[in-house]
């Protein structure tokens, strides 16, 4: 009977891009997939204003993103605008296992190639779930 394993993770922006103009911070929310795959399988939350956010902790299933070992994850920094279309700050790939390791850290690379901040797992728990009665 194999238990499953979860994580809780907590992820923290540094130094994250300006989108909104001098005046205005971002207000980012990482978004994370598949690899060649459109749609989203976990989003944070958007913070209003800021450049080196803390997203809420979530859980977070390694098996959604693929049946192998480690898949790698495509992961997605966007400024959240309420008005208009919301803005690409930067984006990295990682494995599984780097992104459910505390310390671990990525350049976001912008669509011109540049440098547009760092994430950083700021936790990652395991938690082991009961196995569930058959």
């Amino acid at each position: 009977n194999k238990r499953k394993m979860a994580h809780i993770l907590e992820f923290e922006g540094i130094k994250l891009d300006k989108k909104d103009g001098p005046f205005l911070k971002s207000d980012p929310y990482l978004n994370f997939k598949k690899v060649n795959d459109i749609s989203v399988v976990y989003a944070t939350e958007y913070i209003v204003q800021n450049l080196n956010p803390v997203w809420k902790k979530f859980e977070f299933d390694p098996k959604r993103f693929g049946n192998e070992p480690d898949p790698v994850v495509h992961v997605e920094c966007w400024d959240y605008d309420r008005d208009t279309s919301h803005d690409f700050i930067g984006s990295f790939r990682a494995k599984c296992s780097e992104l459910t390791h505390t310390g671990s850290e990525f350049q976001l690379i912008s669509k011109k190639g540049k440098n547009s901040g760092r994430i950083i797992v700021k936790s990652a728990e395991k938690k082991e779930e009961p196995a569930k009665e058959q």
